[in-house]
């Protein structure tokens, strides 16, 4: 039943979204039309002449420019074609010089751009943000191809929701950020990073013009050098990864569905999706951090709403990572580690999460010698390389990193794992 409520779900989002760019004139008098008729009927008796044409009128009218459009963008939609550019192109972008400091991460076809300096500075640093109040929206020549866009990555079998996303229109450097500056975030939705991140790598054509409309690197990049954040055209809204310790030292993992928009089928980590606004007005500056656990929380089945204070469930979290993943038109996505009070027993799969989460894989961890922790995470790493999906790979290899370089901060996090673990 829930499954059946998330396809019509998505595809009553899909419509709406469809149809915000197709309003025309006519639809806004057969709407009043309607309206009049209907509010005449109720004053007046229902044999009004005028009340009853203006009623028919409305909805008729109505109807049929709904059905006209519907089969115009059919018509469109069907006339556009894919062509896949070529994933080695992605090895030709080029960082611009904000980002000369970072550096590359390839893993299969996937590659993102991070640096060591800022996710050091991530540990224990506090970061500042602030609101636009403009929500984002996508550049007009992405329009066409809108409707096109998301109906293709509908087409695969996943749910897609048109949901309130939250982006960053700011660039993150160790130098500004030490001196407090804020970041700055934007409303946006998920269907517009369909239309912009989630082209990239791919040229949209037509039949009938035979002619291209679009190319896969025109809104994150211009002559092969990646757009900083701030001038970049992708919605680019915020993603958070979290690998996850339970009370009882279980290191978890995700066995994502064939129906999940990201990775499917593929091992992700304990917990990762994207942050809304409502995580911005619920925590402010923490929002990112916060907004990290709640994604955890609910995929691990511990709570089944927001709730304000998640103390009862996690010990304590940290950032460890952020990267921009170029094959998704330079996405941001921010990467941190936790340690539940929860046992491995008390993690289950929500209703609300079984069409996206298959099962949990655990492993149990070494946790009392941080080297041992830091080969437990590379044989793991190591052993499910077919299977890992890109975002799992690079949280791993940032709890790594985290771990090396902050091995205080790692074994007061995870002590009270080994306070309470019996003695053999």
């Amino acid at each position: 039943m829930w499954s059946k409520y998330l396809r019509i779900k998505s595809w009553w989002h899909y419509y709406l979204f469809v149809y915000r760019f197709q309003l025309r004139w006519y639809h806004t008098v057969s709407l009043i039309s309607l309206v009049v008729g209907v509010v005449l009927l109720v004053i007046e008796a229902p044999t009004t002449v005028i009340a009853l044409i203006l009623t028919f009128v409305g909805f008729g009218g109505g109807v049929s420019s709904l059905v006209i459009e519907y089969w115009q963008i059919q018509k469109a939609q069907a006339d556009l074609y894919i062509i896949p550019l070529a994933r080695d192109s992605l090895s030709g972008m080029q960082r611009s010089d904000k980002y000369r400091d970072f550096q590359f991460a390839s893993f299969q076809s996937h590659r993102a751009l991070y640096s060591d300096d800022l996710n050091k500075f991530l540990y224990d640093s506090k970061l500042f943000f602030q609101m636009d109040p403009v929500k984002f929206r996508i550049p007009e020549r992405a329009r066409p191809i809108s409707a096109f866009a998301v109906q293709k990555a509908r087409g695969t079998g996943v749910y897609l929701f048109n949901d309130p996303k939250i982006r960053l229109a700011s660039d993150l450097a160790p130098t500004s950020l030490l001196s407090g500056m804020k970041l700055t975030v934007q409303r946006t939705d998920y269907f517009s990073s369909v239309c912009t991140n989630e082209m990239t790598a791919r040229e949209v054509r037509s039949r009938r013009l035979q002619m291209r409309l679009y190319h896969g690197f025109e809104f994150m990049s211009n002559h092969n050098i990646i757009l900083d954040l701030q001038d970049s055209e992708c919605s680019n809204h915020i993603g958070v990864n979290v690998l996850a310790i339970t009370a009882d030292g279980f290191l978890l993992l995700v066995n994502q569905t064939l129906e999940s928009a990201q990775s499917p089928g593929k091992l992700a980590p304990s917990g990762s999706g994207s942050l809304d606004p409502q995580d911005y007005e619920d925590w402010g500056d923490s929002f990112v951090v916060r907004g990290m656990e709640r994604e955890l929380l609910e995929e691990c089945g511990l709570i089944r709403k927001r709730v304000s204070d998640h103390a009862g469930y996690i010990h304590s979290s940290s950032l460890i990572g952020f990267a921009r993943v170029i094959d998704r038109g330079g996405k941001p996505e921010f990467f941190g580690f936790s340690v539940l009070k929860k046992r491995r027993n008390d993690i289950s799969i929500s209703y609300k999460e079984r069409p996206f989460v298959a099962d949990f894989r655990e492993a149990k961890a070494s946790l009392s010698v941080p080297e041992h922790f830091v080969e437990f995470l590379r044989s793991l790493g190591q052993d499910e390389v077919p299977r890992l999906s890109f975002s799992l790979h690079l949280n791993l290899k940032f709890l790594e990193d985290f771990v090396q370089s902050s091995r205080e901060k790692f074994k007061q996090m995870t002590g009270i794992i080994l306070e309470d673990a019996p003695t053999p």
